[in-house]
This record gives C-alpha cells, structure tokens and sequence, in this order.
C-alpha cells in the first residue's frame, strides 16, 4: 500500500517520521513472469500491475535473437581481453543452441571456452556436454533440411554482420569470424554477399 501511495500521490513519510515528504521518480519495472497472467491468478495485486504498466518493453529471448549472439561473443571476449577466435563450427553451435539462460549463460560459456583454450581459436569441444548434447545428431542422421536452411541463414548473417562491420574488409571479417580469407571470400560468393554500391 506505501508503494501504491508513492506511486499515485508521489508522497511519502520517512520511517519515524510525520512529515509528509514528495517525490519525482521514475519507477522502472523487470520480471520474467506473466504478470497479467498473474493478476487474473490473484498472485499479483491488480492495482499495483495498473501503476507500474505504463509502458512495457519486451526482451525477446536469446533463442529468438541469434542474429545479435556474435556481437555478444565479440563484446564478452573483449570483457575478459580475450583475443580468441571463433571458428565457423563454434558459431554455428552458439546461435543454434536454445539459451535457457538467456545471455548470462552464453557469457559463461565464454568464459569457459577461453579457460579451457589451448590455443588460438574455440574449440566445438571446449562448449559444455549440454549444448554438445542438444546440437548432436544420432549416428548415421543426416541434419534435416530445415535445420540445414537454418544453419546457412545463420552463417549468412554471421558473415553479414561482420562484413557490415568491419565497412567490407575481408581481411578484418575473416580475423573476427576466425576463418581464413580465402574461405570467408568463397563463403561471400556462396551467399552472394558483395559490398553495396
């Protein structure tokens, strides 16, 4: 009820206090739960759902956002001044996993890759059993066609963004997606990716 006052009347009295004080604050909200949801439960007061829902942005999950995971890879080897690369295969894993821990597990996985590198580049083995688990076909399956598709649309906007980023410099691309120039170069003609005019 305090909370709901502050909110509607913007006023409030200090612990031990009688002074009625005001106040001019931005009250910023986050949860991963249903909160509407929740209030037609009984398990979150409707009134107080109606004060704080004003303007609601929603975070869609990492799954739904593979397209952002090697910007996120970049930013968290940068983090722990790494200057590990990231093979094509690894990239692939990272963006077909299904993140139930959202970028906090995918920072994590970060940090164990570089601790367990021997060398330049991550390694497909150095990723935990899980996600070696949910990306492993039975012995003798081929990968289906959808998840082919997948896999191309994924490397397609990997290279994408790199080269986006890098202002189309092969040289610099190749170094951040960790493959070869003469690779990335016959991948930019497989998905026909040339620098706009």
């Amino acid at each position: 009820m305090k909370l709901l006052r502050v909110l509607q009347d913007k006023t409030f009295e200090r612990v031990g206090g009688s002074q009625q004080l005001r106040t001019d604050v931005r009250l910023v909200c986050a949860t991963n739960r249903n909160l509407r949801e929740m209030v037609k439960q009984g398990d979150f007061r409707e009134d107080l759902f109606y004060r704080v829902n004003v303007v609601t942005v929603t975070m869609p999950p990492l799954r739904e956002r593979a397209g952002d995971i090697p910007r996120l890879v970049a930013h968290f080897l940068a983090k722990e001044g790494s200057s590990l690369q990231v093979p094509e295969p690894v990239m692939a894993r990272l963006q077909t996993y299904h993140w139930p821990g959202n970028v906090r597990e995918l920072e994590n996985v970060i940090r164990r890759c570089i601790a367990l590198s021997t060398g330049q580049q991550m390694r497909v083995e150095d990723l935990p059993p899980e996600m070696l688990e949910a990306t492993r076909l039975p012995p003798g399956e081929d990968a289906p066609q959808g998840l082919v598709g997948d896999l191309e649309r994924i490397e397609r906007n990997s290279l994408l963004n790199a080269l986006t980023e890098t202002g189309w410099n092969v040289s610099r691309s190749a170094r951040i997606l960790g493959v070869g120039r003469t690779a990335l170069q016959y991948k930019m003609k497989k998905y026909g990716l040339s620098k706009p005019a």
